[in-house]
């Protein structure tokens, strides 16, 4: 995805820059409020070094660029929580296994 940069705040004081995700999507909720999926590459131990959804991380943020939640697990909760119609067939779908290793978590308010 090229060079693409985004400030992302954890709250009013603490922004962090997350540089490169791997692909991106908006999905939109029936309500019309709108959220950016950025797919981040965070494991990827294939002999061949092709980067499958299983290799993905997505972060979930809100349109004012606040983290909503992070995870294949929760991404699926999420679509299925706020009925997103829009949502690839991967982000419906796939999930990765958390196995106590961070994925899946939603962020603290």
């Amino acid at each position: 995805m090229g060079t693409r940069s985004m400030k992302v705040y954890s709250d009013l004081l603490h922004a962090v820059i997350i540089n490169n995700p791997y692909r991106s999507e908006i999905l939109n909720d029936q309500e019309g409020k709108s959220f950016e999926v950025l797919y981040y590459v965070t494991d990827n131990k294939n002999e061949d070094y092709l980067i499958r959804d299983a290799d993905l991380t997505p972060l979930v943020f809100e349109s004012n660029g606040k983290l909503v939640g992070w995870g294949q697990d929760f991404l699926v909760e999420f679509i299925a929580k706020n009925q997103i119609k829009n949502a690839s067939q991967n982000a419906k779908s796939e999930k990765k296994k958390s196995g106590g290793n961070g994925f899946g978590k939603k962020k603290k308010k």
